[in-house]
């Protein structure tokens, strides 16, 4: 019998009622040997074909009309949809003292825990991006493979600060413009860096880089996009690269993207984008706007002008959604957040919020996990796309619609309680994955023994 409290968790009691008797141990021993002499004939042929194939049902399927996916409520459909994209941010980092714009919200928002797996191990921003334009596991690649590491030059600005590089002296000049006219003619002390919101593919990082459009123009594109829909054929998933930005367009309508990640989200099979700026540009007037709202991890999972105290990239996070907040008519603009891929490995649960006239205070439930307050990033594109008047589906995207689950607890309860159920499910996935390796070499010694 095992009665107490599993580390990080809330403190509650497991109890086994029924413990097994030796009396019938012998027999479960022997129903487990006999069970795995039976299995042991067919273990190789398990291992040749588990991989290169996708049991799931909600993938490699075009998605139905997801307009009742809210189910048992009624709602004027949005005019347009907003959504924040924050690589690593948790149900945990949201509080009244460290997000504070991000907690106003959630007091009127459906909440989940996200899951973020995609084609890798630990899900990069990028891979994130991709994922939820495709509505289905994605993954990134370099789209500079044989050039050398870094960020090219033609993707590089000035460095714009009012201090000297490396030495902390204040930039002659009482005014921007002035300091800008003094770093013109003096070119050695404003070198080039990459835009903000790129991510290296040198030093230390672990992600492939992102890369922004070369220009604001409209429409904008990301050369060699192309690599990255070759990089994703043959995964096992009939997804479609951009596939959300496509069913935008067919709708006669357009994809806005704010901030470098963002564009990955809003570009077409193409690269092509709709409309880009740089992060703090204005909202625009797209159906569907992606905002890269910032980051919070590792440093290697991150862009190069993130700072690197986790408290200041929580705090820079919510600075952003804060900014355009007051832009957004939310009586008839849907906004969603999403913590869109991990901080590091192994993967994690992150954050979703969605408020607007779609969603209800509660928590958020998808068909494909049938479980309140968990959602799957590939959902997002069948479950929050499609209210949108006139996107009926997504083509390639996973099947799944959205149902708001009422309830009475606050907010600050609700986010309570996705944590905790967070802190659960990384403490069984952990312990899973150990119990997984001395299974394995249990059934590989019995079947030798047997054999």
């Amino acid at each position: 019998m095992f009665n107490g409290t599993i580390d990080g968790m809330a403190s509650q009691t497991y109890t086994l009622s029924r413990p097994l008797s030796l009396a019938t141990l012998p027999v479960v021993i022997g129903f487990i040997v006999f069970l795995i002499a039976s299995l042991c004939g067919a273990i190789p042929a398990l291992a040749t074909t588990s991989h290169g194939t996708s049991t799931s049902a909600s993938h490699g399927t075009s998605t139905s009309a997801s307009h009742a996916a809210h189910q048992g409520a009624t709602h004027e459909a949005p005019r347009r949809i907003v959504i924040f994209g924050a690589p690593g941010l948790s149900i945990k980092d949201i509080t009244p003292q460290a997000t504070p714009h991000l907690f106003n919200l959630a007091q009127n928002a459906a909440l989940a825990n996200l899951s973020v797996r995609t084609l890798s191990p630990a899900t990069c921003p990028a891979d994130g991006w991709l994922t939820l334009a495709a509505g289905s596991r994605m993954q990134a690649a370099s789209l500079f493979p044989d050039g050398p590491p870094g960020i090219p030059e033609r993707f590089l600005v000035p460095y714009e600060d009012t201090q000297v590089p490396g030495t902390g002296e204040a930039l002659p000049g009482q005014t921007e413009a002035e300091r800008k006219a003094y770093r013109a003619d003096n070119p050695d002390i404003a070198p080039l860096v990459p835009e903000p919101g790129t991510l290296l593919q040198e030093g230390n990082s672990d992600c492939t880089a992102i890369i922004p459009p070369a220009s604001a123009e409209a429409p904008a594109t990301i050369d060699d996009f192309h690599i990255i829909a070759e990089a994703n054929q043959g995964s096992g998933y009939t997804s479609r690269l951009g596939a959300v930005p496509h069913a935008i367009r067919e709708a006669g309508m357009c994809t806005r993207a704010i901030g470098a990640g963002a564009a990955y989200g809003a570009a077409t099979s193409e690269g092509r984008v709709d409309s880009y700026a740089p992060l703090s540009a204005p909202l625009g007037n797209c159906a569907l706007t992606m905002i890269a709202a910032g980051a919070t991890g590792a440093a290697g999972y991150l862009a190069q002008d993130i700072p690197e105290e986790p408290e200041q990239q929580i705090a820079a996070i919510d600075r952003v959604i804060g900014n355009y907040l007051p832009q957004i008519d939310r009586s008839t603009t849907d906004v969603v957040v999403l913590g869109l891929a991990d901080t590091g490995t192994p993967s994690r649960l992150r954050a979703m919020l969605a408020a607007g006239p779609s969603y209800t205070p509660g928590l958020l439930e998808s068909s494909s996990t049938r479980e309140p307050g968990l959602v799957q990033l590939q959902d997002v594109a069948s479950g929050v796309v499609t209210e949108l008047p006139g996107v009926d589906s997504i083509a390639g995207a996973a099947r799944a619609s959205l149902t708001v689950v009422p309830g009475a607890d606050t907010a600050a309860k609700r986010l309570h309680n996705l944590e905790l159920e967070a802190t659960e499910a990384a403490t069984i996935h952990k312990s899973a994955k150990t119990f997984s390796i001395l299974l394995d070499v249990l059934i590989y010694s019995l079947c030798a023994i047997l054999a």
